[in-house]
């Protein structure tokens, strides 16, 4: 796995923050990938999808989800396909029991995890 993240590295789809790479984390099997715009996203979709074909691992397209923020959220935009299948547009979605809500501005809700520690 540590391939996959060499590869979104060394390409050009970057994202950076206080100059450390952040396009891509992973934990265990969860991946969330950050790119400034959809065609970064599709690339970075295509490395990783190569990768895993590679290893003979699919990407569970039915697990996952494209989740936009910033001022133009709610735009309507053209499908992001793996491997012929559509990746379905979210509101908000969990990584590691935190909710991250679409909008115009990062949204994040620890409630959740909060209640499951008392």
């Amino acid at each position: 796995m540590n391939d996959i993240f060499c590869n979104l590295e060394r390409s050009e789809f970057r994202c950076h923050v206080s100059g450390r790479y952040v396009g891509a984390l992973m934990y265990a099997d969860e991946l969330l990938l950050i790119s400034i715009t959809l065609q970064d996203l599709r690339n970075m979709l295509d490395i990783v999808y190569a990768e895993l074909s590679w290893l003979d691992m699919v990407l569970n397209v039915k697990k996952s989800g494209l989740l936009r923020i910033g001022p133009r959220f709610n735009a309507d935009l053209s499908p992001v396909l793996i491997n012929g299948s559509t990746l379905p547009v979210v509101d908000r979605m969990s990584y590691l029991r935190v909710e991250i809500g679409a909008g115009k501005s990062l949204k994040l809700c620890m409630y959740t995890r909060r209640m499951k520690f008392f």
